[in-house]
C-alpha cells in the first residue's frame, strides 16, 4: 500500500511538472505570435517561472525505482550473488525471467515478482535453482507480510 501511494505521488508530481513545462512553452509561443498586444516582460518572467518550477519538481522528487533489469540484478548481486549466479545456468530464457522477478522485487512490486517466481518453481532442475527461487519468494512474502499458500 505504501509503495502504491509513493508511485501515485510520483505520477502526480510528474504530471504537474509536465503541465508547468507546457505552460512555459505556450507562454513563449504567445509572446512570439502576439506582437505588441501583450506585455512581453510579464510573459517572459512567467514562462521562466514555469520552467523553474518544472525543473525543481523533477529534481526534488526523483523516481527511486531501479531502472532496468540488469541494473536491478547488479544491485541485488552485491548481497545475494551466489543465488543469482548459480540459478538457471545454461538456460537463458529462464534466467531472464528470474532476473525480471528480481527487477520487480527491487521496485517493490512483490506480487508480480511472486507470480514469476512461482511459475519458475516448476522449471527448477537443480538445488541451486530451487534455492534461489525459494529464497526470493521468501523475501517477497516477508515484504508483503503474507505467507505462501498452504497446501495439505
Amino acid at each position: 500500500m505504501k509503495a502504491e501511494l509513493k508511485r501515485r505521488i510520483e505520477l502526480i508530481v510528474k504530471i504537474i511538472a509536465g503541465i508547468m513545462f507546457s505552460a512555459g512553452v505556450i507562454l513563449i509561443i504567445i509572446d512570439v505570435v502576439s506582437g505588441d498586444t501583450v506585455n512581453h516582460e510579464i510573459l517572459k518572467n512567467v514562462s521562466v517561472f514555469d520552467f523553474a518550477v518544472a525543473v525543481i519538481l523533477v529534481k526534488i522528487y526523483p523516481s527511486k525505482q531501479v531502472t532496468g533489469r540488469k541494473k536491478a540484478v547488479k544491485t541485488v548481486k552485491k548481497q545475494y550473488g551466489d543465488y543469482i549466479d548459480n540459478a538457471f545456468i545454461g538456460r537463458s530464457a529462464l534466467k531472464k525471467r528470474f532476473e525480471k522477478a528480481i527487477y520487480y522485487l527491487c521496485n517493490e512490486n512483490y506480487r508480480k515478482s511472486l507470480k514469476i517466481l512461482d511459475s519458475l518453481y516448476n522449471d527448477c532442475e537443480t538445488s541451486e535453482d530451487y534455492g534461489a527461487v525459494q529464497f526470493f519468494m521468501a523475501m517477497c512474502y516477508e515484504k508483503t507480510g503474507e505467507g505462501p499458500p498452504c497446501s495439505f
